[in-house]
């Protein structure tokens, strides 16, 4: 069978003549001889298709298109009329019918036209679900974070996604409730239906009502305009700022919650919907009930599945994910390597008073105006405040310092600048370092001064280290092991002196390189590392291959 079809008119004769010829052409019919028998077959059956005879003895006319359709909304309509007149036939199409067939016809005719409005019904239920796809792709539901706030929130709705239970959303302002809600309707059964949004706060107070209910007018040519309830049937609708919401609609989305149902503005028939229904709020609405903004019965009942977002300052585990995800977003084609170290500790200490939204925008910003491969700090355009709040010791005890890059931290000392400039000069030479001869100590200068042993670097040449600074008057227990060797499986490494880890792990990475002529993936190989892993010790160090590929080191 190509589908149920419903044939109403009130002429026994048409209903036999109908029904005999689209069973011929392989439909099954479902013959109804006014409303209320083709109310009770809809209620009990999926109907594809109603042909409609409102111009026969003894019809009912207009009214009844607008009755199917309070009855079962969206219900494909096709007209059969015999007034010659065509202002019948056009009120119809004005309500809502796919299209309309003038008497007398014949078979082919019928068939055709039947044929016609199921194909443009088939392709508007296609449409609809392309663009319900499209708005899934670019509205996020992805629940990112490794924070346990963020994992308690995706067990929560992994848990109540296929439920019909409300569900109250509260956070601040940009905190991702939109997403959450999202995330309810795409991971239930209600994925295919509808998703609406209905933002309170940004229709006129003397909208809000026909915009969510829709309305009527006495006229039968005016017909009907459909709500926003009507729209999300058998989908799911989220309520943002619903502390926006007058008193008195209030009431009427309790009732709704309550029977189902409800009356549009200037209706007298109630029409039955199956939404799934959740609201957001940016306010703490036990306080608006308080203070009387908010019915206390409409809170216990939108309070269900309650769950609460916290800022994204007070889970900074998520803002690391958070950027990468956005940077993938916005740079789908994959054009940059990723954040600097700088960045990422400007991101992590910046307080986000605008939340995932704010670092959302920061991140799309940056990745317009961004010209290289790594984007960093000046991309960003974070507050200049980071960096002078950085500088300074907080004044309270609970005040934590910010967190600012590694390279930053040792620039502020001088001499352990100093120091470190001049232990790494110690590491220049040749890539391939020969194990030194066991029994080599280091001896103590007169004054108090270390002075090194020369170190062999290579077969056929020996470098003198320079000198590690000025002598300390603080007696350093480090100074002790001036000379000791790391032995591991496939390395040896002798250290003489103090000497900074950092400048260790460059050292290798340069002379590795440039064993390998640059090839990234070869040093990776070779140490053990992957390419991304790699690439962030890199730009850590602020090595670029094209200098290994030269030679310079």
């Amino acid at each position: 069978m190509k589908g149920n079809l419903m044939v109403i008119t009130p002429e026994d004769h048409m209903r036999w003549v109908l029904s005999r010829g689209l069973s011929r052409l392989g439909y099954s019919v479902l013959p109804a001889e006014g409303e209320e028998e083709a109310a009770r077959q809809l209620t009990q059956h999926e109907v594809s298709l109603a042909v409609v005879d409102i111009d026969g003895p003894g019809a009912e006319g207009l009214p009844l298109l607008r009755s199917l359709q309070q009855v079962k909304p969206h219900l494909p309509l096709l007209v059969l009329t015999g007034d010659s007149s065509p202002q019948t036939a056009l009120a119809a199409l004005r309500m809502g019918a796919v299209d309309y067939l003038q008497k007398p016809f014949d078979l082919d005719e019928l068939r055709i036209t039947v044929e016609k409005a199921l194909e443009y019904e088939r392709v508007n239920r296609e449409v609809e679900f392309l663009r319900l796809e499209t708005a899934l792709r670019q509205g996020d539901f992805h629940l990112i974070g490794s924070s346990p706030a963020m994992r308690s929130v995706r067990e929560i709705v992994a848990q109540v996604a296929d439920s019909k239970a409300t569900v109250l959303v509260q956070g601040e302002s940009g905190v991702g409730k939109e997403v959450v809600a999202r995330a309810l309707h795409h991971f239930s059964r209600r994925r295919e239906k509808p998703f609406l949004l209905f933002p309170c706060a940004s229709i006129p107070e003397t909208m809000i009502e026909t915009e969510l209910f829709g309305w009527e007018k006495g006229s039968e040519e005016e017909g009907a305009r459909v709500g926003r309830l009507e729209l999300a049937h058998e989908g799911t609708i989220c309520f943002q700022d619903v502390t926006h919401l007058s008193l008195q609609l209030q009431r009427r989305i309790l009732q709704v919650l309550d029977e189902g149902a409800f009356l549009r503005v200037g209706g007298i028939k109630p029409v039955a919907i199956d939404v799934r229904v959740i609201v957001s709020s940016g306010d703490d609405l036990w306080q608006a009930v308080l203070a009387g903004r908010f019915r206390e019965d409409l809170y216990y009942r939108l309070k269900v599945i309650p769950i609460n977002l916290p800022p994204l300052r007070q889970r900074k585990e998520d803002i690391l994910p958070l950027a990468r995800h956005f940077l993938s977003r916005y740079d789908p084609r994959g054009r940059f390597q990723g954040f600097t170290a700088d960045a990422l500790a400007y991101l992590e200490a910046y307080h986000w008073p605008g939340n995932v939204r704010e670092l959302a925008n920061l991140i799309e910003r940056a990745v317009i105006l961004c010209q290289c491969d790594w984007i960093s700090v000046k991309e960003l355009a974070l507050p200049s405040e980071i960096i002078l709040q950085g500088k300074q010791k907080p004044e309270k005890e609970d005040e934590r310092p910010l967190r600012l890059p590694v390279e930053n931290r040792r620039r502020s000392d001088t001499k352990k600048q100093m120091r470190m400039e001049q232990t790494e000069d110690t590491f220049h030479g040749p890539s391939r370092v020969r194990r030194p001869e066991r029994g080599a100590r280091t001896s103590q200068a007169r004054g108090g001064e270390r002075a090194e042993p020369s170190t062999k670097l290579c077969s056929d040449k020996v470098v003198e280290p320079a000198s590690l600074g000025e002598k300390s008057p603080v007696k350093d227990r480090s100074s002790r092991l001036e000379v000791f060797t790391i032995n591991g499986e496939g390395f040896t490494i002798t250290i003489r002196g103090q000497v900074y880890l950092d400048n260790l792990e460059k050292r290798v990475l340069e002379e590795v390189l440039q064993a390998f002529d640059g090839d990234q993936s070869e040093t990776g190989r070779f140490l053990g590392l992957t390419r991304s892993s790699l690439a962030a010790r890199l730009q850590k160090h602020h090595i670029t291959t094209s200098m290994k590929k030269k030679g310079k080191i």
